[in-house]
């Protein structure tokens, strides 16, 4: 506050009493409080931090400035006591049905605690189901919550004794519910994948030929299990995806094993790594998903030599449009390049057919991408007909949230960005494929983990960026 020389001092101040009464300006009320506001006789700045009528508590703080045009900083802390609370449990399930949330503890008399039940969707969505439950209650039914809309739930307490500040003292919680079923790929049990398959010949084979076992470990069944295997060219990046026959239903306990016949008689001569996953994505509820995936390198000696090497393929926004730009060396044998379009990175249109010319760099500029996620990917076939497919480029021209993680597999630092997020706090959490969590992080748009410190093999990477949760499988090389 600031008053100038035409402005009245302490002394007027006091002498308001004849407008509001003795004992009553602000004069007396800043005395009362501790302050020499006698001091206040010339223009100056001034500042005051009190606890009304406490002083014996906490001590008044004031400064004042040398003139009218000096700053003044000063700060302290306060001790206050909140008799508001809340307590939130661990997330629950998967669950395949829920039973009851059950909970025990201690109250005086004078505390005010109540429970929340609230469901987890599949992508981390929460939603209050059940509010304002008495916890003199310590059972609650909630077998009405559709479990295969929120796979999970958690409770959460609010507790609040504004006359004693002691909170309730709760003893436990939990839920009852029947849990999803819980595999994992048991190598021990049965495994059968080469290192290299040879040519066609007397002594090898151009078909990739395998298996392994996969163990239901829990108490609940398993219904038929989806299978898919990803072959990628580590040298050209080229993915050749299999989904190989739904596996039969599979009880507690039992096991089965996946057979796999893949030809690799158009698959270029190179190496290639094996990515084979149960379940993906969860297609049917499952505890835990890190054990339902291996890798492999495998070395491919086919009769295709590939023709052509891919040294690069970019898909970039420029504008309203994008531009999809590759680069290759040894050209030979080759025809024509196909760019080709997805809004979904499943049904693929060509949008573009460019002649081989015998030069390193190629670009093609698409003028019109759909509002949204816009996947490219390029297609080369060679003079007798044969083709290969490169790697497939996300361009996103929504302007919503968009969360990256790169690079992966990766060595050293794996880098998250968050944008579009209007600059809400994101939160990152690293988890061993044994659940264990190693690291967490709260940070606005930018941050990154350094992975050197841990050992090879696979990571979840939990990613909140302010209004939903995503998981990322990361391979630590």
């Amino acid at each position: 506050m600031i008053y100038d020389g035409a402005s009245v001092w302490a002394n007027d101040w006091a002498a308001d009493s004849t407008i509001y009464g003795a004992n009553n300006t602000l004069y007396s009320f800043l005395k009362n409080q501790g302050f020499p506001i006698d001091s206040f006789y010339k223009p100056r700045t001034f500042g005051f931090i009190f606890k009304k009528n406490d002083s014996a508590h906490f001590t008044p703080r004031y400064m004042f400035s040398d003139g009218l045009y000096d700053r003044i900083i000063f700060s302290t802390d306060f001790n206050i006591s909140d008799t508001l609370g809340y307590a939130t449990s661990p997330r629950f399930g998967p669950a395949k049905s829920w039973k009851n949330a059950k909970w025990n503890g201690l109250g005086n008399g004078t505390n005010y605690a109540k429970m929340d039940v609230i469901g987890i969707s599949i992508n981390g969505e929460e939603t209050k189901l059940f509010t304002g439950i008495d916890t003199l209650q310590t059972s609650f039914d909630i077998t009405s919550i559709n479990a295969t809309q929120y796979p999970f739930v958690k409770l959460s307490m609010k507790n609040q004794d504004s006359v004693h500040a002691i909170p309730y003292n709760l003893s436990n919680w939990s839920v009852e519910y029947v849990g999803a079923p819980e595999g994992a790929i048991a190598p021990n049990l049965f495994y059968n994948i080469p290192d290299t398959i040879g040519f066609t010949t007397s002594y090898g084979s151009d078909t990739l030929s395998g298996g392994v076992a996969f163990k239901n470990v829990s108490k609940e069944n398993f219904d038929s299990l989806t299978v898919k295997i990803v072959l990628t060219n580590t040298r050209l990046g080229t993915v050749y995806t299999f989904n190989l026959p739904k596996t039969k239903p599979l009880a507690s306990g039992d096991t089965i094993q996946i057979h796999f016949e893949i030809d690799a008689s158009l698959m270029p001569q190179d190496e290639y790594n094996l990515y084979l996953v149960v379940n993906e994505n969860a297609v049917q509820p499952e505890q835990f998903l890190f054990n339902n995936y291996l890798y492999k390198y495998i070395y491919f000696k086919t009769n295709q030599i590939v023709p052509v090497r891919l040294l690069n393929f970019t898909a970039k926004a420029n504008g309203n449009g994008t531009d999809v730009s590759w680069q290759v060396a040894d050209e030979i044998n080759v025809a024509t390049y196909q760019v080709e379009h997805s809004v979904n990175a499943i049904d693929f249109k060509t949008i573009s057919s460019v002649e081989a010319k015998g030069v390193a760099n190629y670009l093609f500029y698409h003028n019109n991408p759909v509002a949204g996620k816009n996947y490219y990917r390029l297609k080369t076939i060679n003079n007798d007909g044969t083709y290969a497919y490169s790697t497939i480029r996300l361009v996103n021209f929504d302007k919503g949230i968009v969360v990256k993680v790169y690079p992966n597999p990766v060595q050293k630092l794996l880098n998250i960005s968050v944008q579009n997020n209007n600059n809400k706090t994101s939160q990152i959490k690293l988890y061993s494929s044994f659940g264990q969590l190693l690291f967490t992080e709260k940070f606005s748009a930018n941050t990154q983990i350094d992975m050197s410190k841990y050992a090879a093999g696979i990571y979840l990477l939990n990613v909140y960026d302010g209004e939903k949760l995503q998981t990322f499988r990361i391979q630590k090389q």
